[in-house]
């Protein structure tokens, strides 16, 4: 059996679960938002007899020992009753946290994609910068600080050529419209003018590197999705592809990768304990390929739909399989015989 682990919301799992009910398999989804207030558990150690490990979701108890494979897609954090005190709602939350970590704990011999703890400790990018550059990844000048002084040093030592991004993920809603922080080119009255700000949060400053076109690469156990995305098709993508969402589209098609290039992604995700995440490259006029972040968690179905890629058949026989090391689906893989670095 699959459990699932995400909210009714995310998209993504709204395109996999469709393919898993066509190939029959038996799987769960667990919305932990839902949790402790519509979605039961009992966790029983008898004396004698066998132990108990379930959930009640939808009216229906779930055995938890019947689990063989847990995507860990994007669980959402506890909700307390809304008529609880601010305090107790803290209390509760915390004390939910604690049973769903336990059962985390408890499931942790299962196929994960993938297992919590390395999931979460992969998306620290300084975590991932320093395991990139062990591997052998070219990685950008890279500055972390809320020092401004150590911020002025090193813009000055790129010559002005620099971009700020976000360690993490920065959205918000303003009315309708949606308002989210990109990488941006650092331009030096504005860097100036802000420097002090610097001290307010921790930055992360790299260097500009120019680009030819990027790549997003989704590995799926052992298998390798590449596309190049056409990101200096626009003003608008040319420093940060993702914009396109929201402005204008940056065209991609599926590409490939080079061997030795393959070698050094799946070392990398070897040595993070992962079987899946989405990787961002820059390929440079010269045709080098350069490091940028890896998203152990990332969002992957916009791939399909641009270059007609198999993501969703390959993503639901690795859940099915429960194995990085997978068949292939019934339907045959795109290939691209042209490679970039």
């Amino acid at each position: 059996m699959l459990l699932i682990l995400t909210d009714a919301g995310d998209k993504l799992q709204q395109h996999v679960i469709p393919a898993l009910e066509r190939k029959g398999a038996r799987f769960v989804r667990f919305n932990t938002a839902e949790f402790p207030q519509k979605v039961g558990t009992t966790i029983r150690y008898n004396d004698r007899g066998k132990d108990e490990l379930s959930l009640c979701i939808d009216g229906k108890m779930v055995n938890l020992e019947e689990v063989e494979t847990v995507w860990y897609r994007r669980p959402l954090s506890p909700m307390p009753a809304s008529s609880l005190s601010a305090d107790d709602q803290v209390f509760v939350r915390r004390e939910s946290e604690h049973v769903l970590g336990g059962l985390w704990g408890i499931l942790r011999d299962r196929f994960w994609i993938n297992p919590y703890d390395k999931s979460r400790a992969a998306e620290h990018k300084p975590y991932q910068l320093q395991i990139a550059r062990a591997v052998g990844f070219d990685v950008p000048r890279t500055l972390i600080t809320n020092d401004p002084d150590d911020a002025l040093g090193f813009f000055e030592r790129c010559h002005g050529q620099v971009v700020y991004k976000c360690l993490s993920s920065y959205a918000r809603m303003e009315g309708q419209k949606s308002r989210a922080i990109f990488t941006s080119r650092v331009e030096r009255q504005a860097f100036e003018t802000q420097l002090e700000e610097v001290r307010l949060a921790p930055c992360i400053f790299q260097e500009y590197v120019p680009k030819k076109c990027e790549l997003r690469v989704t590995v799926m156990g052992r298998k390798i999705f590449t596309s190049e995305i056409d990101s200096q098709y626009s003003q608008f993508t040319k420093d940060d592809w993702r914009r396109h969402a929201l402005v204008e589209h940056a065209p991609n098609r599926a590409s490939d990768l080079p061997d030795i290039v393959k070698a050094k992604v799946r070392e990398m995700l070897g040595r993070m304990g992962l079987v899946f995440g989405c990787f961002d490259f820059i390929v440079t006029p010269d045709g080098r390929a350069v490091f940028i972040e890896l998203n152990p968690n990332g969002q992957w179905h916009w791939v399909e739909n641009e270059t007609g890629m198999p993501l969703v058949d390959n993503f639901s026989e690795m859940l099915i399989q429960g194995t990085p090391e997978y068949s292939d689906p019934i339907s045959p893989l795109l290939h691209a015989s042209e490679q970039f670095v």
